[in-house]
């Protein structure tokens, strides 16, 4: 009994932190109450501040249940695979199969823009440790690449995925599979000529 309560309470904290995230992301910052939040989860607001002080902790607590989601699918690519090559990927996988994990990667870069931004959200300190644990992990697996330019690249790549795939998920979208995948392939070809680093695995 105790660990089917103890699930319900992760269930309802995780139902109550997306659903902040996507009413940030579908409908703005205006639209993000509390009592929104709640209705769109199912719960009373009373019960949303057993879980959260304000909107802005739910937002976050979204941003670092994503981020730590995100990491664990890019840990599955093949070593050799680079910052803008892993996000492209994707992107297209988003357009192609509607994935849900591809859709948090577009609310995140929504909310903030780039992960930076996204940090300064209350609780600072958390996301900030995994804001730097997903740096890290790249600069892992390109250690002799300057940590600034991973850091640059890194901004920048979540960046154009959000713009890739707001096109997908904007209301009443008019565009094509077809059309969405052809964006996405200039916004990618667009970063790397932009990018400066050359991305070599260390022997």
């Amino acid at each position: 009994m105790s660990n089917l309560r103890e699930s319900k309470k992760v269930a309802t904290r995780r139902a109550l932190a997306t659903a902040a995230a996507t009413i940030m992301f579908e409908q703005g910052e205006q639209a993000l109450t509390v009592a929104a939040v709640a209705e769109a989860a199912g719960v009373s607001t009373r019960t949303f501040h057993n879980y959260f002080a304000s909107r802005e902790e739910a937002l976050s607590e979204f941003v670092v249940q994503s981020i730590d989601e995100v990491q664990r699918s890019m840990e599955q690519l093949p070593p050799d695979t680079d910052i803008v090559t892993a996000f492209e990927k994707i992107v297209h996988g988003v357009i192609s199969e509607d994935s849900d994990l591809l859709r948090t990667i577009s609310m995140i870069a929504s909310i903030g823009q780039q992960l930076d931004q996204v940090c300064a959200l209350p609780p600072h300190n958390e996301v900030r440790q995994l804001h730097c644990r997903f740096e890290e992990f790249w600069q892992h697996r390109f250690p002799t690449t300057d940590p600034d330019l991973v850091r640059l690249t890194l901004q920048n790549t979540v960046h154009t995925a959000g713009m890739c795939l707001s096109r997908y998920f904007e209301p009443d979208s008019s565009y094509s599979t077809a059309e969405l995948h052809a964006f996405a392939d200039k916004a990618f070809a667009l970063l790397r000529q932009g990018t400066t680093t050359t991305w070599q695995q260390q022997g």
